[in-house]
């Protein structure tokens, strides 16, 4: 019977580290998703997300979790508290910026696309408008022509500033497709659904019109 009860117990053991090890590995996974490198749009010209060096994942498994309220629970009974981290929106976590949708610039890029003014092909980190050429456009054009090549607005920033504008779509002649594929994923990767469902919607529509 002893031998039995200490089998028993060295299984529970076994057990609980290896409980321990994949709810470590879990809040490590939590941990690295917050350090990941947010977006900086060039030129500081747009808001965009900051980049941080990531910092070493703690040992989370030998270790008291801390919940929200301050309570501290077991290491091997966190699942809740690595579930709430997974799916805590990382815009609050980073204090990534807000964006309205710029419902001109919407309004904009579909009569562009009716008008066939696109490039279906193109290397988008290369073409997207460098801070020298939005210098140049706004030389010759006003704020509000600006503003229509933007699908967002961020909020809190002054009308007439480049920070106010984000999620370019286009070189400021035409619209690239490859330019609406940018503003769809980097609005799904931080939560701009707004300009994530306009800029997806906008891709769709270039899709069927030059089918």
């Amino acid at each position: 019977m002893a031998d039995d009860g200490d089998a028993l117990e060295a299984e529970l053991v076994e057990e609980r580290q290896e409980i321990a090890f994949v709810v470590g590995v879990a809040v490590g996974v939590a941990v690295l998703a917050e350090a990941v490198p947010a977006q900086v749009e060039r030129g500081d010209t747009n808001a965009g997300e900051e980049r941080r060096d990531a910092q070493p994942v703690p040992e989370v498994a030998r270790q008291p979790v801390q919940e929200d309220d301050g309570r501290a629970v077991s290491s091997i009974d966190v699942s809740e508290a690595v579930r709430a981290a997974i799916l805590r929106p990382r815009t609050q976590e980073c204090g990534i910026a807000s964006y309205a949708l710029n419902d001109r610039a919407v309004a904009k890029a579909r009569k562009l696309i009716e008008s066939r003014q696109y490039v279906l092909d193109s290397d988008w980190g290369d073409v997207q408008p460098s801070a020298a050429d939005e210098n140049a456009f706004l030389e010759s054009h006003a704020w509000d022509d600006y503003a229509e090549w933007h699908l967002g607005l961020t909020e809190g920033a002054a009308d007439e500033t480049k920070a106010r504008y984000a999620f370019v779509y286009g070189d400021f002649r035409r619209i690239h497709r490859d330019g609406l594929i940018a503003c769809v994923y980097r609005a799904a990767e931080w939560r701009h659904k707004e300009v994530e469902l306009a800029a997806h919607d906008l891709l769709q529509h270039l899709d069927a019109t030059s089918a």
